[in-house]
């Protein structure tokens, strides 16, 4: 989908590589897989423009962080890869995302949400699912995100409901990614 996806690494900081988490010995990845069932990355889809907000979303404050920086702190660890999907644009924001976190740049992201994902799903090719989170959800629990990921499969879609209706953050199978790579 559209032009080119590339990675930052900021140089300023001691970021992982796209290999995995900051400890990459055999014994952590396999503890990775024996919590998770599977090789379940995150997703955080930041990339888009609060046009309804009014100002930049991302920047609010929500206590004594920012609003990104809150829901990026709400999500834990035993993910596989934590990745962060900005646009072109935000390369600014680099210095509030945390050194555990991946920064997808998607150069298509103002076309739509489908864009965002398409560029993040294209970097996650070795996972056998990805959590899926949106970067203006700062409710959402450290335990939800664990359930989800729980449930996740290289072949499945888990979609949770509050008070009947569907929401978010959604967990896709590894099955799915080349359909939602097109956008």
């Amino acid at each position: 989908a559209g032009g080119p996806v590339h990675r930052q690494q900021n140089p300023t900081r001691n970021r992982r590589s796209h290999t995995g988490g900051t400890d990459q010995s055999p014994g952590r990845q396999e503890r990775l897989l024996k919590m998770t069932g599977t090789n379940v990355g995150c997703l955080v889809l930041a990339a888009g423009s609060s046009k309804r907000f009014g100002s930049d979303k991302r920047l609010s404050g929500f206590g004594d962080k920012f609003l990104l920086q809150h829901v990026l702190a709400n999500i834990p660890d035993g993910f596989c890869e934590k990745l962060v999907v900005l646009s072109d644009g935000d390369k600014s924001l680099s210095s509030l995302i945390g050194d555990d976190w991946q920064i997808v740049y998607a150069p298509e992201s103002g076309k739509g949400m489908g864009y965002s994902l398409a560029a993040g799903l294209s970097v996650a090719r070795d996972w056998d699912a990805a959590l899926v989170a949106l970067a203006d959800m700062p409710w959402v629990t450290a335990e939800s995100y664990t359930a989800i990921r729980q449930q996740l499969g290289p072949d499945n879609l888990v979609v949770p409901q509050y008070k009947g209706k569907r929401g978010n953050p959604v967990g896709i199978g590894r099955q799915y990614f080349d359909r939602l790579s097109k956008a």
